[in-house]
């Protein structure tokens, strides 16, 4: 569904063909700029908790990424908003695992967005960037990418931003084997996120210090940590993180020979 300023609403099925142009062409027939799009990734008719597959989340990217492209080609036209464009297909394609793509696109979001000297929003698009490069394995190209997006958020009032940009600098510090200072910048995220109602990526950050806590075989601290995570995304409906926090902690109660407690 894409709403503009105008009382009339368009809703399409956007797996057919020419649904995703029609939608933005209705959106921005007023001539106001496009200023956003918003995709449900799933409806109780598909598909509830339990029983999503893998098939069905892929569908749903492709339906994403139909959209996000007329999106983009609208706002390329008309010269506006094309960053964010940009950065909404990367994280699509970051999603669906095709990494090249996904960095193609953050790379160029955060090209236009240095050129118009948006500091804010270049963070995010280098944390794409720093993501992407991540996935890709060149966790040392991604360090510098990653310390520049969280440079940009300090100081600017974003709780949140800047917890996560310090969250993805801990994860790849975890990845080039430095846990300890990915603990350090993991903790200020996760004192940060304390501080604001719950919410992903606060999940997240526990998620991420239970897995370095395990990594320093602190395997209390990272249980505690990881059955945080678990906690936190179950409540939002983040099946696939809520499976990933369950599989650190069969990880963390074998470490320290608990295997009834997997078995149970």
């Amino acid at each position: 569904v894409l709403v503009s300023r105008s009382p009339e609403r368009r809703c399409g099925d956007i797996a057919e063909p020419g649904t995703a142009q029609r939608l933005v062409s209705a959106a921005t027939a007023t001539g106001l700029p496009l200023r956003g799009v918003l995709h449900g990734a799933a409806v109780v008719e598909d598909a509830t908790l339990p029983n999503i597959t893998e098939e069905l989340i892929e569908f749903r990217l492709d339906d994403a990424t139909a959209l996000h492209l007329q999106a983009l080609e609208v706002r390329r036209e008309k010269g506006t908003q094309v960053a964010a464009s940009l950065s909404a297909l990367g994280s699509v394609a970051l999603a669906q695992g095709n990494f090249p793509v996904s960095l193609g696109y953050f790379e160029e979001a955060r090209e236009l967005l240095a050129r118009e000297k948006s500091e804010a929003e270049e963070a995010y698009a280098l944390v794409g960037v720093g993501k992407a490069m991540g996935r890709l394995g060149d966790f040392a190209g991604a360090a510098p990418m990653l310390r520049r997006a969280l440079a940009l958020r300090e100081g600017r009032d974003d709780t949140v931003g800047e917890a996560i940009a310090r969250v993805a600098l801990a994860e790849n510090l975890l990845q080039l084997d430095q846990p300890d200072q990915a603990l350090v910048e993991a903790r200020k995220a996760h004192f940060a996120l304390s501080l604001v109602p719950p919410g992903e990526a606060r999940a997240d950050a526990e998620q991420l210090l239970g897995r370095i806590q395990l990594r320093l075989r602190r395997h209390d601290a990272a249980l505690a940590n990881l059955e945080e995570a678990a906690r936190l995304h179950r409540e939002l409906g983040k099946g696939a993180s809520l499976l990933a926090d369950l599989a650190y902690r069969v990880e963390a109660e074998i470490a320290r020979g608990r295997a009834d407690a997997v078995l149970a």
